[in-house]
């Protein structure tokens, strides 16, 4: 959990927060990805729609990590 969130009082009123158990919006992706989706057009529109980040190539293979499409 980031610093911010551990020591903002806004932050602290999330009993998640709160109790340690914030977790990354960027989970997401790994449901969508288990459902059988691209993760390169994942992670791609993922970035760009949250966090106004359209990645480049060499992004978009960093944060790929070797990930590929599950089998059906």
């Amino acid at each position: 959990m980031s610093d911010t969130l551990v020591h903002s009082a806004a932050w602290q009123s999330l009993p998640a927060i709160r109790n340690g158990r914030a977790r990354s919006i960027n989970r997401l992706l790994c449901l969508r990805w288990l459902a059988g989706r691209d993760p390169a057009t994942l992670a791609a529109t993922f970035n760009a729609v949250v966090y106004g980040h359209v990645l480049t190539p060499a992004e978009l293979q960093t944060v790929l990590g070797g990930a590929r499409t599950l089998p059906q």
